[in-house]
């Protein structure tokens, strides 16, 4: 400003058209992916190599009588079932 008066103005812009579109198809997508894995009657899970929940579906709180908030992503203690007597077909044993 020179003597009170506007002098130059300069400005940029970008074009976010291509990253607004990307984000979106990328919430779409986990939308769908979400409802996929809560739908799901059979056991989604995810383990650490210690046996400590990482990710449990709605199936596999429901048949282990198990909150899915305290369950997984939380650092629960929680351990997988290692014996064939602890979960159907003892399809998770080691």
């Amino acid at each position: 400003m020179r003597n009170g008066t506007l002098q130059e103005y300069q400005s940029v812009g970008r074009d976010i058209t291509d990253v607004m579109k990307a984000e979106l198809a990328l919430e779409e997508s986990e939308r769908r992916y979400r409802n996929v894995v809560e739908d799901q009657t059979e056991f989604i899970c995810r383990f650490r190599p210690d046996g400590t929940h990482v990710f449990v579906n709605d199936a596999y709180c429901r048949y282990f009588g198990l909150d899915r908030e305290l369950s997984s992503g939380t650092g629960s203690s929680r351990k997988s079932p290692r014996r064939s007597g602890d979960c159907p077909n003892g399809s998770l044993h080691p």
